[in-house]
């Protein structure tokens, strides 16, 4: 009969220890749970959830939860008491990262907490609902709505002094308006963020705006700046145990060794981003896979560019997933060139287009891509077929103001 005593005693030890330190959350909220102290419980179970969560461990955030709602369940909660939402907020959000959750089952979840939200008038839960509508548009590729969401989630979080959350939805932000071009805007979001994150000492928020800072540099060509940041970005998500964060520097890294014609190093990067991400089941795997494609068609490596990526973009949901869907388009326009395959060509280049044109998406490597593809369209006397691909690149650098690029584009 001294479980709970001993449980109690587990408590209190883990409690003198640093809340910083990853897995204390976990452990105080099982032992304060079989201690009998359910409601002080709830909340470490749900801190505890997002950390298994950002190590890339989903199974164990959901189970946490489900320890979690069996708490609530033993309080005799009503369903509109603001705890359940809570809960349902970080489930949705792992089953939108996990990239084995279908997209129909997290968009019925997503709504069902919405409409909690608005029936119970869920105050503390409504910014969360917020973001996760904000993360839906973002990864479907509709970047104004997103923004739009997310500028919601932080001034709902800043009423709430809730300066962590608010920071979350301004990186949330500047991802968005970094896919669209608008740099300037991006900037002021994650410098805000960075404050922010820095006020409430959160490690892994603040990797995630130095990470957004890293991208946005290499979109500027600051190539030395950008290595700093994701360097950074990438000890500090290593430190927050956030595997797929910091296998996303990791390619962001590649990215860099590209640009500065380092292409044995980028490609061990890219590699070594792949297994990463692989190992966790993050959705994003097929990022850095494309990335070794666009290096592989650089290096006019066709045949192992389609060998790589075409298997994969048949089994992409080009309506859930339609930025990656592009990017492998893209990636592929060079090599079907190459081997004068037009349908395929056609399928590719209208497939990117539409999308790129639909979701505002911009990004230099596109650019890059639509060129070399016009460049072995030449190469085999399909100059209608070139105009358009060298169209598609004019659009990609006009977007993003470069002016020297352009000026190339229009000679050819």
């Amino acid at each position: 009969g001294r479980a709970a005593a001993l449980h109690r005693a587990c408590a209190t030890m883990l409690e003198r220890r640093s809340d910083d330190r990853r897995g204390i959350a976990e452990r105080l909220g099982r032992h304060l749970l079989h201690a009998g102290q359910i409601v002080p419980a709830l909340g470490k179970l749900l801190e505890g959830a997002r950390e298994r969560q950002r190590s890339g461990d989903p199974a164990s955030a959901r189970r946490l939860l489900d320890y979690r709602e069996r708490a609530l369940h033993t309080l005799q909660l009503p369903r509109k008491d603001e705890l359940w939402g809570l809960g349902w907020v970080a489930r949705v959000e792992i089953d939108l990262q996990d990239g084995r959750s279908d997209a129909a089952a997290v968009e019925v979840q997503l709504q069902r907490l919405e409409a909690a939200v608005v029936r119970h008038g869920w105050k503390r839960v409504a910014p969360g609902a917020a973001l996760l509508r904000g993360l839906v548009h973002l990864r479907g590729g509709r970047y104004p709505d997103a923004t739009t969401e997310f500028a919601k989630a932080a001034s709902l979080a800043e009423l709430r002094r809730d300066h962590r959350l608010e920071a979350r939805a301004l990186t949330e932000s500047a991802s968005a308006r970094l896919r669209m071009g608008d740099l300037d805007l991006a900037r002021v979001d994650l410098n805000d963020a960075l404050a922010h994150f820095d006020a409430v000492a959160d490690i892994h928020g603040r990797a995630s705006a130095r990470w957004g800072l890293g991208r946005l540099a290499i979109q500027e060509g600051r190539l030395t700046e950008a290595g700093r940041e994701i360097a950074a970005a990438r000890d500090d998500f290593t430190a927050a145990g956030s595997r797929w964060s910091a296998a996303e520097c990791v390619n962001g890294l590649g990215d860099l060794a590209r640009l500065e014609s380092q292409t044995s190093v980028a490609e061990a990067l890219y590699r070594d981003a792949m297994r990463r991400m692989e190992a966790v089941g993050h959705h994003a795997a097929l990022i850095p896979r494309i990335n070794l494609g666009l290096l592989l068609v650089v290096r006019k490596e066709f045949v192992a560019a389609r060998r790589l990526l075409e298997a994969p973009l048949r089994g992409v949901d080009r309506e859930a997933n339609p930025i990656v869907a592009a990017a492998m388009c893209m990636v592929l326009l060079a090599p079907v060139a190459h081997a004068g395959e037009w349908k395929a060509w056609e399928d590719y280049l209208n497939t990117a287009s539409r999308i790129l044109s639909r979701t505002r998406f911009v990004d230099r490597d596109n650019g890059l891509l639509a060129c070399i593809a016009a460049e072995e369209a030449i190469a085999q006397g399909a100059i209608e077929p070139a105009r358009s691909a060298l169209g598609l690149a004019y659009q990609q650098y006009q977007a993003l103001g470069m002016k020297d690029e352009l000026e190339g584009v229009l000679a050819r």
